[in-house]
């Protein structure tokens, strides 16, 4: 019987362990004419990454749990500030609120970035938070 427990035990610890773990890999949103944008998200127990890649002097964005713009849909958005030339670029956590309409910042901007690269005309930023 103690075998048995035991074994169920760890199975359970085993599942917990891993459960929360996952990556979608890279995906690749769309490449048309030289202008490529992709994402990919990692999620561990402690930490949510976010990887986006799109063209410089552009902005671009990832929505989460959404196919289209629509009202309620979590969308971090990346984009240069030309207001605030002293910060190249930066990133924003906003709520879609309906097709066309700008979506609203959210009350809690908890992305961190944590990388900030440019090469060969193509911006990688990779952004990281609290799961």
């Amino acid at each position: 019987m103690k075998k048995i427990t035991l074994a169920f035990l760890s199975l359970l610890l085993t599942s917990f362990t891993f459960a929360q773990t996952y990556s979608t890999g890279n995906m690749e949103l769309l490449n048309d004419n030289g202008i490529l944008y992709t994402a990919k998200v990692d999620v561990k127990n402690t930490l949510v990454t976010l990887t986006l890649s799109g063209p410089d002097g552009r902005y671009f964005g990832f929505g989460f749990g959404v196919q289209s713009m629509t009202n309620g849909g979590d969308v971090v958005i990346f984009y240069d500030d030309d207001e605030t030339p002293e910060i190249d670029f930066q990133m924003s956590d906003r709520v879609f609120v309906s097709i066309g309409v700008v979506p609203t910042l959210d009350a809690n901007q908890d992305w961190t970035i944590v990388s900030n690269s440019l090469e060969s005309g193509q911006r990688t930023v990779i952004a990281t938070r609290l799961p």
